[in-house]
């Protein structure tokens, strides 16, 4: 799970009329900003490839209301990785599974290529001269590799999975002086 940081509150306090208006109204509305924000680039990011990733991370974004504070998270599993980077490793006697094709993203091998051990045709493949090992099927007289097995993989942190810090700031402070503008008005009348 994701969580998307923006300094909300700090920003909001120092709008005029700030101290006439619920801390947690405004903290839900300029969420909701923060949220339609990370959503539409979520979306974006998702009709430049073809991965189906970024679509069912922008179709999991939610507010979190937590009384006094609201905050945007994304449940999304892998988002925190893809944001953050790091290793991801095997546990003993498996291995991760990296398609080789693009119409194979986002498929499970056992999707692919049936329960292990199903079909006779589909082995591990290791090439004499090179210690890499990938799931092949055997089709006809030809070899097919589908998937390399590795036993780890690393991903440096990318900041461009989310708006930019300053947008999200903006985004949060333009809706919460916005309301506070319309409560400010109507509580004068």
């Amino acid at each position: 799970m994701l969580q998307v940081k923006a300094p909300i509150l700090a920003a909001v306090k120092t709008l005029e009329g700030f101290s006439d208006v619920s801390t947690p109204e405004v903290n839900r509305v300029a969420a909701r900003a923060v949220l339609t924000l990370c959503k539409a680039h979520l979306i974006r990011k998702n009709l430049s490839g073809d991965h189906k990733f970024w679509g069912e991370a922008a179709e999991s974004i939610r507010v979190e209301d937590r009384g006094a504070s609201a905050r945007v998270v994304i449940p999304r599993q892998g988002m925190h990785w893809q944001r953050y980077g790091g290793t991801h490793t095997a546990k003993p006697g498996h291995a991760i599974a990296i398609n080789l094709r693009d119409e194979d993203a986002g498929v499970w091998p056992s999707e692919k290529l049936g329960p292990k051990g199903v079909d006779p045709n589909v082995f591990v493949y290791r090439r004499p001269s090179s210690d890499r090992a990938f799931l092949a099927r055997r089709e006809g007289g030809a070899l097919r590799l589908y998937y390399i097995l590795l036993k780890s993989v690393s991903k440096a942190e990318d900041a461009s999975v989310l708006p930019t810090y300053a947008a999200i700031r903006e985004a949060s402070h333009h809706a919460a002086a916005s309301f506070i503008r319309r409560k400010t008005k109507s509580q004068s009348r």
